[in-house]
């Protein structure tokens, strides 16, 4: 029952952009389901529409509330990114892009950073590229991007998140 609930929540943080041809997902942060690879990401997301995934759910209400926030905000500010016809040319590839407000302490002031590693998923293409480049624009000039500071101060210094274009 728990797990349905789990899968249920996760699948509320798919959030369809302007185009409705690119999915935000937080990606698990559980050591035993693995999405750094492509394959790994699709069949992660195969998991999830079956309801069947294992994922890290320690997180109290609150945190996940700030987290579907967080995704929904970058899900607007990325919808914008790309035109129709480069949404038909990268149809298919998946990106994992991360948003850090690095080793810092908790009384630090909240800094935000994107990376992503190039071996992950399709992080290499000109579709992720673009995307990463474009987030860090974003993120320095607009401050609805900046870290959540409940999810900093929850002790979680970066969100993992898949962007998948349909």
């Amino acid at each position: 029952m728990i797990r349905f609930v789990i899968a249920a929540f996760i699948s509320i943080l798919t959030i369809k952009g302007a185009f409705a041809d690119i999915n935000v997902f937080i990606a698990p942060n559980d050591l035993n389901y693995e999405t750094n690879s492509t394959s790994e990401i699709n069949h992660y997301l195969d998991e999830l529409k079956k309801n069947n995934t294992k994922v890290d759910v320690d997180k109290d209400p609150k945190i996940s509330n700030e987290l579907k926030k967080y995704i929904g905000i970058v899900n607007d500010r990325v919808s914008d990114v790309f035109s129709e016809s480069e949404f038909k040319k990268y149809r298919g590839d998946v990106c994992k892009i991360s948003i850090t407000t690095g080793d810092t302490a908790p009384s630090d002031p909240v800094l935000t950073q994107v990376f992503t590693y190039d071996e992950l998923a399709d992080n290499k293409k000109q579709s992720c590229q673009k995307l990463n480049n474009e987030l860090i624009k974003k993120v320095a000039k607009d401050k609805g991007l900046s870290y959540p500071k409940v999810v900093k101060d929850y002790g979680s210094l970066s969100i993992d998140m898949i962007f998948l274009f349909k």
